[in-house]
Order: C-alpha cells, then sequence, then structure tokens
C-alpha cells in the first residue's frame, strides 16, 4: 500500500503530497553513499592486532612453501 493514499497519512499531512519521490530520492542518496562507504573500508581495511598476525602466519607459510626442497633434507 502506498503511504500517500492512507487516510491516516492524508489527515496527518493534508499539503504533503510529493512524499513518496522524497523517500525514493533519500533511498537512493542514502544507498549511494553506503555503497561508497562500504567500498572504500573494503579497499582500506582497518590494521588490527589479528591482521598483523594472520600477516606474519601467511609470510611465514609462504616462505616454508617456497623453501627449495634440497634445503628441507
Amino acid at each position: 500500500m502506498q503511504l500517500d493514499v492512507m487516510r491516516a497519512f492524508r489527515r496527518c499531512c493534508p499539503f504533503h503530497k510529493e512524499i513518496r519521490g522524497e523517500i525514493v530520492v533519500a533511498i537512493r542518496k542514502g544507498a549511494a553513499e553506503w555503497f561508497t562507504f562500504e567500498l572504500q573500508r573494503y579497499k582500506n581495511p582497518p590494521i588490527t592486532k589479528d591482521t598483523v598476525a594472520l600477516n606474519g602466519t601467511r609470510a611465514s607459510i609462504i616462505e616454508l612453501y617456497t623453501i627449495p626442497p634440497r634445503l628441507l633434507w
């Protein structure tokens, strides 16, 4: 059901006929702002203790797997 067609809305806001357009604009603007924020957060993730530990572990694993076999025995 549309908001501007409801009897309660017409009684509370009789002069506000363009509410649907305003709501659509607000949702679109909010969605664009949210997407931009999430994209920036993805590109620049916060550095935490877990991130540092994970990077160290990852480097150790890569180092272990790249050791030439002749040095292992």
